[in-house]
């Protein structure tokens, strides 16, 4: 159902409420008016200004008096201390003075550049960049919103990579994506098609053929 540019929802699902329950303002962005949600400062003046407005107008409506300017300005500067306190204070907000969260993002489509990563990979990273934990959040975000991170896709990639280069066996491959912070789930589920046998073959022939016959292939997770 639209109006104009207004998309309205359809139905309430688990995330929409519980993104409504944290800011209103960024549900209404996100689910109605589905559009990219504004930066976490905009976020937190428009939500407190919001606030005032509302509580100034409900006491209108209740008691039908006229809130002062004076009045106004302090519940909007509590909201807006509230708001900050809730997103972790001052610290952890990217205030955008400089430039933070494009260069957080702009880092990790460059890491991204070279090959697929999980999001723990970038997540580290870009905490040795020493971008703050909250950027970096942001940035991984708008990475699955656009599609560049999926740790499903990251672990079939790996999984083939490796059983093309220097197979291995399933235990090991999966114990390598479980180290990169892939879910055990998605890990088991990227090698369940290999055959450790077929991969011990395949690691035995490559030595052999590399060392004229004289090792086989030890190291690599195969049983003996």
């Amino acid at each position: 159902m639209t109006d104009g540019m207004t998309t309205v929802p359809r139905r309430f699902s688990h995330s929409l409420v519980s993104t409504y329950l944290d800011c209103p303002r960024k549900a209404w962005f996100r689910y109605v008016e589905t559009i990219p949600s504004p930066p976490a400062p905009a976020l937190i003046i428009g939500s407190a200004c919001d606030e005032a407005w509302n509580y100034a107008l409900q006491t209108k409506l209740e008691i039908e008096t006229d809130l002062g300017p004076c009045m106004v300005q302090d519940v909007a500067e509590q909201a807006f201390r509230d708001r900050v306190h809730a997103e972790g204070g001052v610290d952890a907000i990217d205030w955008g003075e400089d430039g933070s969260a494009r260069k957080s993002l702009d880092s990790a489509l460059r890491l991204l550049s070279y090959r697929p990563r999980s999001e723990q990979e970038l997540r580290d990273r870009l905490a040795r960049k020493a971008f703050g934990r909250r950027v970096i959040e942001d940035t991984l975000r708008r990475l699955r919103e656009l599609g560049y991170v999926d740790d499903a896709a990251f672990a079939r990639f790996w999984t083939e990579t490796r059983q093309a280069q220097r197979p291995r066996s399933r235990r090991l491959l999966t114990g390598e994506l479980r180290r990169r912070g892939v879910a055990q789930e998605q890990a088991e589920e990227a090698t369940a098609d290999i055959s450790d046998e077929e991969a011990a073959y395949q690691a035995a022939s490559r030595r052999l053929s590399a060392s004229g016959g004289k090792h086989l292939a030890p190291g690599r997770g195969f049983a003996p």
